[in-house]
């Protein structure tokens, strides 16, 4: 959800809790990574996170830090967005085995909402939620 609201890939990044979360080495960038080093990252291996740390900071020096995530693109134009096919799909997914997937869900009705625009595109929608 990096890419909701307004905030630039610069803006996300300099976020503590978002650069905890992108050093995890699993997520769009991980490109050129043989999957079994994605998935090593995922589970914690520090080698394999220290490979695709690597990758991710070259790959970032050759970005602008203005450039914003197709989420917030989607957003920013008012065009539906993916969510229903990424959030949505695991909220789906984890009912048939009867997991309840709670950030999930609430992040689909959030940007949901903003596509109907029922509220407005706010990074704070996000960073203000509590699920416990």
């Amino acid at each position: 959800m990096k890419g909701f609201g307004r905030r630039t890939r610069g803006a996300v990044f300099k976020r503590p809790a978002s650069e905890t979360l992108h050093k995890s080495g699993v997520e769009a960038s991980a490109q050129h990574r043989p999957p079994e080093t994605i998935a090593r990252a995922g589970e914690g291996d520090e080698t394999a996170m220290r490979v695709c740390d690597e990758r991710r900071f070259k790959d970032g020096n050759r970005t602008s830090s203005e450039q914003r995530p197709s989420m917030g693109q989607d957003v920013q134009k008012g065009r539906r967005t993916e969510i229903e096919f990424l959030n949505g799909f695991v909220v789906r997914e984890g009912a048939k085995i009867g997991l309840s997937c709670a950030a999930n869900a609430v992040l689909t009705d959030l940007v949901k909402r903003v596509e109907r625009n029922e509220l407005s595109p706010d990074p704070r929608h996000i960073t203000e939620l509590r699920l416990n």
